[in-house]
């Protein structure tokens, strides 16, 4: 080693030391006049509160709120009781239509329409001279098998009437009262 690096050594050395050393505080150093008077100041004392003069404030009055209409919305009942209904026949019709005849036991009220497998709508009417026959007709859902009909009365939002008919094949007659 050459007598040059020791000496770049230890001149770093040196002013490494020199430099941590003037940094450190010094062991016998007392604080600066304002360190000292931020440190000792009085801590502030709050002021007790003033207590204002009661003065009687009326109350507003209790005023009456309407309260709004009430907005549920009641499926009617249906208008017939349709726990004896029957499937009295299906048949098929010109142009791809079907028909499907509900007899019920009472005089038919009211108004009435169907779905067939669940998406093909069905218009239902009865006659004052067969007052207890509905006759649905509507598209054909399906030749020589069984398809769901489900009879709804205009305003009620659930089926009153069920059944799974079968569809005849093309050649059979509906059949009359």
């Amino acid at each position: 080693m050459s007598s040059k690096s020791i000496f770049a050594k230890f001149t770093c050395f040196f002013c490494l030391v020199f430099l941590l050393s003037a940094c450190a505080p010094a062991a016998n150093a007392t604080p600066t006049s304002r360190a000292a008077a931020l440190r000792n100041r009085p801590t502030r004392t709050p002021a007790a509160p003033t207590a204002l003069p009661a003065t009687p404030t009326p109350l507003p009055l209790p005023t009456a709120t309407p309260l709004p209409p009430a907005t549920a919305t009641l499926t009617p009942a249906p208008l017939m009781d349709f726990s004896t209904a029957s499937v009295f026949g299906s048949g098929i019709l010109p142009h791809f239509q079907a028909l499907i005849t509900v007899k019920v036991n009472a005089n038919l009220v009211g108004e009435y329409y169907a779905i067939v497998q669940d998406d093909k709508p069905y218009t239902c009417i009865y006659y004052s001279d067969r007052p207890h026959l509905l006759y649905c007709s509507g598209p054909l859902a399906g030749v020589e098998k069984f398809v769901h009909f489900a009879l709804f009365q205009k305003g009620v939002n659930y089926p009153i009437f069920q059944a799974d008919v079968l569809m005849p094949n093309f050649d059979t007659p509906t059949p009359d009262d």
